[in-house]
């Protein structure tokens, strides 16, 4: 089993390299606010190459390992909420993984709504190389305005890590 996660986690880190440089934006710039429920417009953009969302380049990335086509995930899978919410209860699509090359690094994000501020799982990004305290990840990053490759000094800020159980 573990040769199978490493061959799955280098293609995907192979899949989510080859987006490197392409636009990243954040979600909300064109679905808007969808903190509670994917619509059918997030799964309209965000899948490039035009532009990615974080979650976006990871939808991006698996179905090019799996050699299925973006348009066949499912909505409710749509966000980076959706994926560890999975991991964390169901486990169909996304499973708890240890920090790993190849895992998905969830990170938190707060978000305020009507005057409440709420952490959740909100970027997420693969694993490229783990070192003693933190790990290299590849991410939309849309500050940046693109794909890029960061260095996290610590996993402070970090929701925990899932794969996908495909």
């Amino acid at each position: 089993m573990a040769e199978i996660a490493d061959t799955f986690g280098a293609e995907l880190i192979a899949a989510t390299r080859s987006y490197m440089g392409q636009p990243a934006v954040h979600h909300y710039e064109f679905a808007g606010n969808c903190l509670e429920q994917a619509s059918p417009r997030c799964l309209d953009d965000g899948f490039g190459p035009e532009n990615f969302d974080c979650s976006g380049l990871i939808i991006r990335a698996v179905s090019d390992v799996l050699g299925k086509r973006v348009e066949d995930w499912p909505l409710d899978l749509r966000h980076v909420r959706d994926m560890w919410g999975d991991s964390q209860v169901e486990a169909t699509a996304f499973e708890p993984a240890p920090v790993e090359r190849g895992s998905l690094l969830v990170m938190r994000r707060k978000h305020t709504v009507d005057d409440m501020t709420y952490v959740v799982p909100g970027h997420i990004g693969v694993v490229t190389q783990v070192f003693r305290s933190g790990a290299y990840y590849i991410h939309a990053n849309a500050p940046e305005g693109k794909v890029i490759e960061s260095r996290l000094m610590t996993f402070s800020g970090v929701y925990g890590t899932i794969r996908p159980t495909a």
